[in-house]
Parts: C-alpha cells; sequence; structure tokens
C-alpha cells in the first residue's frame, strides 16, 4: 500500500470533535488502538492516553486555551494533527 493511501485511510479512521472544543473531546480511532499525544506550543507533552476504543471522550478542561499539537500512534500508522481549545 502506498504512502497516500495510508495517509488517506488514517485520516479517515481518526477524527477529533469538536474542534475547537471547550470541555470534551471525542476521539474515533476506527478499529485501530493506540497512543494519543498532546504538545502544547512549547514541545512539552501536556496530555497522553492510551485509546482502545473505538469511540472515547477526553476532557480539555484544565488546558489553558491555544493551539495543541496532537500525535496518534498505533502499531502500524501515525497520524498528525492539530487541536484548538476555545473557551
Amino acid at each position: 500500500m502506498s504512502s497516500t493511501l495510508d495517509q488517506d485511510f488514517l485520516k479517515a479512521s481518526f477524527k477529533l470533535s469538536p474542534n475547537p472544543a471547550s470541555q470534551l473531546v471525542k476521539v474515533k480511532i476506527g478499529e485501530e488502538s493506540g497512543e494519543l499525544i498532546l504538545f502544547d506550543v512549547m514541545g512539552r507533552v501536556v496530555l497522553r492516553r492510551i485509546i482502545e476504543s473505538p469511540e472515547t471522550e477526553l476532557s480539555v478542561e484544565g488546558l489553558p486555551q491555544g493551539l495543541y499539537q496532537v500525535i496518534f500512534m498505533s502499531e502500524k500508522r501515525m497520524f498528525y494533527g492539530s487541536l484548538v481549545v476555545q473557551r
């Protein structure tokens, strides 16, 4: 499978909503499980969770407003994205 197809598949199977978020973020991962890591703009890890179910809710209430980078890693794939926390 080509790299483009892998990226398209993962984008279709990994979603964060709502984005921007204020309290809760739904993480949809399809059939894959893995680790979700959020980084602040300084590159510090602010949230790290193992995600095993197809849909999980994460609280972002304790995070300051701003832009966060998201990495989701499964055994076979990796997704990079952004999440905005807005009040």
